[in-house]
């Protein structure tokens, strides 16, 4: 009997070890089921066609009218009627669709960036029309109508002081770090004196940093302080908005620029996640909600007064500001120890 237990041993080892799935296959383990596969490439496609655009319109604007503010004003726009899953493919769409948009605007002109996003909003057409629904049986009760509904969902997130403060960094996030990627025509133009293909470089290295974070976040384990990280990565994105405003070296800005793009999609993936995750099934609709509108809507209006103070003093001075307050937040709550992971259920709890 003791001259077998080593192999038996073994096989439990072995049996183990093909239980617990590698990081690879968690980092994409989304991906095994079709429908998802299905809505991933449609959207993804969509969003490259977005992001070409995008790049052009935002050259257009700005060599039109030379106006940091005006510029500011786009992105408000652009954003703005958000005020009334998926990073991966958002990020991916950020690298590839200024790359292609870039090709497409020198060969073709820009009406051939807006002709190619429209085109492409037929790929998440076809998806969303081929994707299988299962019924739905609702359990929840509807009686109360939308507006009830929405203000339990606030009452809700005001009685939870740790769903109140991921919402808060969550806008103080893209308020003050999103015109880094609005304002990035005036960086290029200004500074290195570059034109739209330049403008492609930059914007397509900042989205290759975004994806290298939101791979970074898909293969976490449940096992790290995500709060803890969280906070770290906001305090480094705003020295990199800082040295990012500061730089006049090419090579440097691209290096800042990668960084600064990792640094904001784990930042904002992982609040996304802690809210979810501290979060029950009957609310977390009406809290993501919330939290989207706090996201969504610092964009437009960050947008709008970070065009405001480039046009007013300098692109660096509006850079330099957001970046410091944004590090100033990030520092209060180090220095507090305050804990975003409280809340967790047991089984995704910190070690």
């Amino acid at each position: 009997m003791s001259s077998s237990l080593p192999e038996e041993q073994s096989l439990e080892s072995e049996a183990r070890a093909q239980a617990q799935p590698t990081r690879m296959q968690r980092t994409f383990s989304a991906l095994r089921y079709r429908d998802f596969r299905l809505l991933w490439l449609g959207a993804f496609t969509s969003t490259t066609g977005t992001f070409m655009q995008t790049f052009a319109q935002a050259w257009l604007v700005y060599k039109l009218t030379g106006s940091a503010f005006l510029l500011g004003v786009d992105g408000f726009l652009a954003t703005g009627p958000m005020l009334l899953m998926n990073s991966m493919q958002f990020n991916l769409a950020r690298v590839i669709g200024p790359a292609i948009g870039g090709f497409a605007f020198a060969a073709l002109g820009a009406a051939a960036c807006f002709g190619l996003n429209a085109l492409s909003f037929v790929a998440v057409i076809v998806a969303i029309s081929i994707i299988r629904i299962p019924p739905v049986h609702e359990t929840f009760d509807r009686s109360h109508g939308v507006l009830e509904e929405m203000r339990e969902g606030f009452r809700f997130v005001l009685a939870r002081p740790s769903l109140l403060l991921l919402t808060f960094l969550s806008f103080a996030g893209t308020f003050l770090g999103m015109p880094l990627f609005t304002l990035l025509p005036v960086v290029v133009n200004r500074i290195f004196g570059f034109g739209a293909r330049g403008l492609s470089m930059m914007q397509a290295d900042y989205g290759i940093g975004s994806v290298v974070g939101a791979l970074f976040v898909a293969s976490s384990a449940y096992s790290m302080r995500k709060g803890k990280l969280a906070l770290l990565l906001q305090l480094s994105f705003a020295v990199m908005l800082i040295g990012f405003g500061l730089s006049r070296n090419l090579y440097l800005t691209l290096i800042i620029a990668f960084l600064a793009g990792a640094c904001i999609v784990g930042v904002i993936s992982m609040y996304s996640s802690l809210v979810q995750l501290t979060t029950d099934d009957a609310m977390r609709g009406r809290v993501m909600s919330i939290f989207m509108l706090a996201f969504r809507g610092g964009m437009p209006l960050g947008n709008l007064l970070a065009g405001f103070v480039a046009q007013r003093w300098s692109i660096t001075v509006a850079l330099v500001v957001n970046g410091s307050v944004l590090a100033l937040i990030a520092l209060i709550f180090i220095i507090r120890r305050t804990d975003l992971d409280h809340g967790l259920p047991p089984a995704v709890q910190p070690t």
